[in-house]
């Protein structure tokens, strides 16, 4: 099932003249996505001292375009809705910028280098269940790093949307979207991807998209690894597969999670994802290690959430736990296409941690 989101891809990277009232720009930083009809905070730095007003522009190719606000307080942040009038009919996409101005001084101005604006649809069609930065024990940072080889070899480059939706978003924010272009044969790797391509920190999943003609194949391998980073003491980890072709291996409307332990020296996680826009209704059952059912629970899966549960064992057992089982049941069979549960079950001695997919 196809998962349609209009889309504006703003691709910044700021030029500053002069170092008076105004500064960098913190938000849109460099490739980001930006959906049409949603709502974001454009950031910049200031001198505190400036007591002025600023103007912020758009422009197209050089050209100018509309004026975001003509007057605004030049205290660092406005809110803007990106408008319906950068739909696009056309695929290929255009260059714009944006500018603002120092209405006291207009020669004081910070402008983005050309960003580009897609207006189109969005396919979900690969998920990565879970991507991680933030801070762990002993001095170490959980990880994910993404891989992707395209594989398409009748075009020489096809274009990549990678959206990060955090766990606990509100119903209304944006997820943070990552744009980028890769040749044919190109083999890329972004390494810490929460940190360094969505500038954000705390878990989340990932869904990807490539934008060719709507083709209705997906030509990009992807992969990742999320792993804890010990600094010297070297990095501890698994590797994770993406769920697009695969999880129809598993269509099922139950799933389950095997071989799940919770000791002294392991502790077993949950996480759930969906690529659905709407709510999904789930159950999900908890059982020991003689299959006996030791709890429940009911959930509704926001749209594009991302769910976990750390040490779910605990909430219902005192008992060891060495080879539990999870089952997630989703209550609606049509709604199973979109729902990949998944657990990583970590090693308390050493950091360790292995990932297990829905089976």
């Amino acid at each position: 099932m196809k998962v349609f989101i209009s889309s504006i891809i703003l691709l910044f990277c700021i030029v500053s003249y002069g170092d008076e009232c105004l500064k960098n720009i913190g938000f849109p930083f460099e490739s980001t996505i930006l959906l049409i009809g949603r709502t974001y905070d454009i950031m910049w730095e200031i001198n505190e001292n400036c007591k002025t007003s600023v103007k912020i522009e758009l422009f197209q190719e050089g050209r100018y375009i509309l004026t975001i606000i003509p007057e605004a307080d030049n205290n660092g942040i406005f809110s803007w809705t990106v408008p319906e009038s950068l739909k696009s009919p056309i695929l290929k996409p255009y260059n714009y910028s944006i500018k603002i101005t120092d209405l006291l001084n207009p020669n004081n101005y910070i402008e983005s280098e050309l960003f580009v604006v897609i207006v189109d649809y969005i396919y979900p069609m690969i998920i990565i269940p879970a991507a991680v930065h933030s801070k762990g024990g002993y001095n170490s940072y959980w990880k994910t790093d993404l891989f992707f080889y395209n594989s398409f070899d009748l075009e020489d480059k096809i274009d990549i949307y990678v959206f990060f939706f955090r766990e606990g978003r509100e119903e209304n924010e944006p997820p943070i979207g990552y744009y980028f272009e890769m040749q044919k044969g190109e083999i890329k790797i972004i390494e810490d991807v929460v940190k360094n391509a969505f500038k954000t920190s705390g878990a989340g999943l990932i869904l990807l998209d490539e934008h060719y003609m709507h083709q209705v194949y997906w030509p990009i391998q992807v992969s990742a690894i999320l792993y804890n980073d010990m600094g010297d003491k070297g990095i501890l980890g698994t590797h994770m597969p993406s769920m697009g072709d695969i999880a129809d291996k598993y269509d099922f409307t139950n799933k389950s999670l095997l071989n799940l332990k919770e000791n002294e020296n392991f502790r077993t996680n949950i996480g759930i994802a969906s690529s659905a826009n709407f709510p999904i209704d789930i159950k999900i059952l908890i059982y020991d290690d003689s299959a006996n059912l030791i709890g429940e629970k009911y959930i509704t899966l926001p749209p594009y959430a991302f769910y976990q549960e750390y040490r779910i064992y605990k909430q219902f057992t005192s008992n060891e736990i060495n080879k539990g089982f999870i089952r997630v049941t989703i209550m609606d069979s049509y709604n199973r296409h979109f729902v990949y549960p998944f657990a990583s079950v970590i090693d308390n001695r050493f950091g360790n941690i292995y990932f297990i997919p829905q089976f």
